[in-house]
């Protein structure tokens, strides 16, 4: 060894306390028969990058270089910058942290969506925005979310194309959640629900407790449904899960219609009966994704059709819609509420919809007031679930 290396290898020694990368590098030196000088030639380095890199000095640092020590050492770039950041000052540690976490934040939330429906104030305070996202979805950890997003289910959402899809993630992910809080002892079997079915469409007739009674019915043959708030861009109507072996569906109150509800629950139910092997396997089902879900969907929106009110009784009523009392009639010797068959005759003919719209757009506040409580999207699911098993399922 000359004495430029011996200069050289004192100098880039950092006294008795060596980083464990520093360790390594000179151990791989050792290892391969090489001064430190060979290697800066080699390697078209400046002696006080490889110091920098090796002591965690990140004022002369440059990725290229770190990535050439990296090679030299047989790791990978990002073994390398996990042992780099550990040499770094705490409080230069935590704003790396910080960053990290808020570009987790941002890739799995639309913070205006968030604002819109007031769960967070701020799109700016990351620190507000993290606490009320804890709470909001029942997490310990931001990262958590992560876990709950590989959760799956069969869901329901509006037709249009969604170009952001994170708020229906949150969507999903929440929900699955308050399913899973909730404790529905009541066994479930599928005959059951089939021999229940042909009841369902006669309580929308009653629009203030027709379907919190029909809730808690369901509940007693093993099918837990919520009801939560629209989450804004999201789109979702509906999603059903499997929840400790039996269907737990969650409606959304999109778009702010009675029938609406009704025509995804119908949807939903449909999953149920004849989809129930594809939820137990965890198959995501979201409307126009691919041909094998969109036929599925298809199908469960044309039984929702069928079933609350047929095409063919809509082709007796239509030639009278224009009158509200004999269509109203009409519905009560249907077993379904007459907002139903506006609803259908409007989507059919959508440039009646602003002369009928009254007809579809009936008030139902004192049902959300039963199903929602002073819920909003800032609860948890926890807060969701207590809701539900001490308020609407204890009765």
């Amino acid at each position: 060894m000359n004495g430029i290396d011996n200069l050289i290898n004192e100098a880039i020694k950092s006294g008795e306390n060596k980083t464990l990368l520093r360790q390594h590098f000179e151990s791989r030196l050792e290892f391969l028969g090489i001064t430190l000088n060979q290697f800066i030639e080699a390697y078209e380095m400046t002696f006080r990058t490889i110091n920098a890199i090796l002591d965690g000095n990140f004022k002369y640092l440059d990725p290229i270089s770190l990535l050439k020590i990296a090679n030299f050492l047989n790791v990978s770039s990002d073994e390398i910058l996990k042992e780099c950041f550990s040499y770094m000052p705490a409080n230069t540690q935590i704003q790396l942290e910080d960053s990290k976490k808020r570009t987790y934040i941002l890739d799995n939330f639309n913070l205006h969506a968030l604002k819109k429906d007031g769960v967070i104030s701020s799109i700016k305070d990351f620190g507000h925005i993290e606490k009320c996202l804890l709470r909001a979805y029942g997490l310990k950890d931001i990262y958590e979310y992560s876990e709950v997003d590989k959760s799956h289910g069969l869901f329901s959402s509006i037709k249009a194309t969604l170009k952001d899809a994170r708020p229906k993630k949150n969507f999903k992910n929440k929900a699955i959640k308050i399913c899973n809080s909730i404790v529905n002892n009541n066994p479930y079997n599928q005959d059951n629900l089939k021999a229940f079915f042909p009841r369902i469409r006669a309580y929308s007739l009653d629009v203030e407790t027709g379907l919190l009674r029909l809730m808690r019915e369901l509940y007693k043959i093993g099918i837990t449904v919520v009801i939560h708030p629209s989450l804004s861009f999201s789109g979702a109507r509906g999603l059903t899960i499997e929840s400790k072996g039996k269907p737990s569906i969650i409606l959304t109150d999109i778009g702010k219609k009675y029938s609406t509800l009704w025509f995804t629950l119908i949807h939903e139910l449909y999953h149920v009966v004849f989809d129930w092997e594809d939820i137990l396997a965890g198959r995501l089902h979201v409307t126009d994704d691919d041909e094998f879900v969109n036929d599925k969907e298809l199908k469960a929106n044309e039984f929702a059709r069928e079933y609350m009110f047929p095409r063919k009784r809509m082709e007796e009523i239509s030639p009278k819609i224009s009158n509200p009392l004999t269509v109203k009639d009409f519905a009560i010797e249907s077993n379904v509420h007459y907002s139903i068959i506006y609803d259908n005759y409007c989507y059919d003919n959508p440039d009646q919809y602003p002369l009928y719209s009254r007809f579809v757009r009936v008030p139902w506040q004192r049902l959300q007031s039963s199903v929602l409580g002073s819920l909003t999207h800032s609860n948890s699911p926890e807060e969701f679930a207590h809701y539900y098993q001490s308020i609407i399922f204890s009765n």
